[in-house]
């Protein structure tokens, strides 16, 4: 990933650094600051050893400084569904609870990737995990 800073509406971004978040190369995450710990949250695709490109599983992690991440729990798992799969997830902070979604795929379909679902999910008191 890139680290980018943004100095105000008017000016370009400006590079700062590249980050390994280690979530596999052909995976998607998304990352919040939470204000009430301070710490960064991902929710991510997780990479599987013996299919590298399939996205079943989706993840928490948490760090303290965008660098170091530690995985706190697995959110979705279908790895055991064939053809199913979990894109591109997203989530917002509510209160103690963490609200994700996902482009989902289930069903007969082609492959895992012709998503014809979005599901929503909620993960309550997601700082119980720290």
């Amino acid at each position: 990933a890139v680290m980018m800073k943004l100095k105000s509406m008017d000016e370009p971004l400006e590079f700062v650094r590249m980050l390994d978040v280690k979530v596999g190369i052909r995976h998607k995450f998304f990352i919040q600051r939470d204000q009430k710990t301070g710490l960064y949250f991902m929710v991510h695709n997780e990479e599987m050893e013996k299919n590298i490109e399939r996205r079943c599983i989706i993840s928490l992690s948490v760090s303290e400084d965008l660098y170091t991440w530690r995985k706190l729990t697995t959110l979705l798992d279908c790895t055991d569904v064939p053809k199913a799969g979990y894109s591109y997830p997203s989530f917002c902070i509510n209160g103690d609870d963490i609200l994700y979604v996902s482009r989902t795929a289930f069903g007969k379909l082609k492959s895992e990737h012709d998503n014809n679902y979005v599901t929503v999910h909620r993960l309550k008191n997601f700082r119980d995990l720290l």
